[in-house]
C-alpha cells in the first residue's frame, strides 16, 4: 500500500526558554526537558525544517509560523492557565 508523502510545512518547536510562571506558591521556572533539544532536532530534520529551540522560541516566532504549518510539534513543557479565573 502507498504511503502518504510528508507535510510539506512543518513547526517543530523544542526546549524554549521557560518563562518565570507566578503560582499560588510562588515564582517558579520550569526546567529543561531532558532529550526535548534532541528530539526537536531529529523531527525537524525528518520534515526537513529548522526548530525553533531555546530563546529562538518566542511566541511572536511560534504565532509567525503557526499559519503556515501544517504539522507541528511541540517538545516543551505545557502550561494552561496562570490563574483558576483563565480558566473559566
Amino acid at each position: 500500500s502507498a504511503t502518504a508523502p510528508p507535510p510539506r510545512t512543518a513547526l517543530v518547536v523544542a526546549d524554549p526558554a521557560m518563562p518565570a510562571l507566578d503560582l499560588p506558591t510562588g515564582k517558579r521556572t520550569l526546567p529543561q526537558l531532558p532529550g526535548a533539544a534532541r528530539e526537536g532536532v531529529a523531527v525537524a530534520r525528518w520534515f526537513g525544517t529548522v526548530p525553533l529551540t531555546g530563546a529562538a522560541a518566542t511566541k511572536a516566532a511560534v504565532r509567525a509560523r503557526l499559519g503556515s504549518a501544517e504539522v507541528v510539534h511541540l517538545a516543551t513543557h505545557g502550561y494552561a492557565y496562570a490563574s483558576d479565573a483563565r480558566a473559566r
